[in-house]
């Protein structure tokens, strides 16, 4: 699955009434996953539903003295300001986060899984006892904080706890709530595809003869993306900004 699908970006492009050409197909093919990419990591997370592993706490975290400075909610987002002890509280950056599936292994030897026998099965924690995920939306039993909170405080040591999870959006979820990211999806593929078709129309193709002397020059789609100095555009930053994750950020 794309957060913007392949209809969906032929009908932005204005190919609703007439199908591309062969030529623009291929262009669309080739462009329309690495705009995705430059917005997904603009955007510090991949958007897509899918499952994700991650070694926690990447470095060092609260103060355990959380109080609402520590926690700054943004839309979506919650801003996680680190400190030098532990936490009762971790981030997870992949969201929002569903509950279905989830599993958070606690092994404070396991050196990030490289240790021998690291995060066994005795190391598996229960939810709702031990730990539980900040339900921001009972019905769908997702989080879109991606906050973990322990009863105590998670251990210091860097990648000692083992979450798996499966995070990202849903289909039915960017066509209506998380429609904002669809939307600034789309704008960076369109924005992408007629950067390339522009330079295209102006200098990437280059013909020249002088008596026996003669060249012809056509950039690829790299070259004239990191020459045109292509970035995600400002209305779409602006439209997924509610749903960026600033723990991404700060890890």
């Amino acid at each position: 699955m794309t957060v913007a699908e392949r209809s969906d970006v032929l009908t932005a492009l204005g190919f609703h009434a007439t199908a591309p050409t062969a030529a623009q197909e291929a262009l669309i093919k080739l462009v329309h996953p690495l705009a995705e990419a430059v917005f997904f990591s603009w955007f510090g997370a991949n958007c897509e539903y899918e499952q994700h592993v991650e070694y926690l706490p990447v470095g060092g975290q609260l103060t355990g003295e959380e109080t609402s400075e520590w926690f700054r909610l943004q839309g979506q987002a919650v801003q996680v300001r680190m400190g030098a002890r532990g936490t009762s509280v971790l981030q997870l950056p992949h969201t929002p986060v569903w509950s279905t599936g989830l599993e958070v292994r606690e092994d404070v030897g396991a050196n990030a899984g490289q240790a021998t026998g690291a995060f066994g099965t005795a190391t598996i924690l229960t939810l709702g006892s031990d730990y539980w995920l900040d339900i921001s939306d009972a019905t769908l039993q997702l989080s879109t904080s991606g906050l973990l909170r322990r009863f105590g405080n998670w251990p210091n040591e860097p990648r000692s706890v083992k979450v798996t999870y499966y995070g990202g959006e849903k289909a039915h979820r960017l066509a209506s709530k998380a429609g904002n990211l669809k939307y600034a999806c789309l704008l960076t593929v369109v924005k992408a595809y007629k950067t390339i078709v522009n330079s295209q129309r102006d200098d990437t193709i280059t013909s020249e003869s002088i008596g026996k002397y003669s060249y012809t020059t056509s950039a690829s789609v790299e070259s004239v993306l990191s020459g045109s100095g292509f970035t995600v555009p400002y209305e779409a930053q602006r439209a997924a900004w509610p749903n960026r994750s600033f723990g991404r950020i700060f890890g």
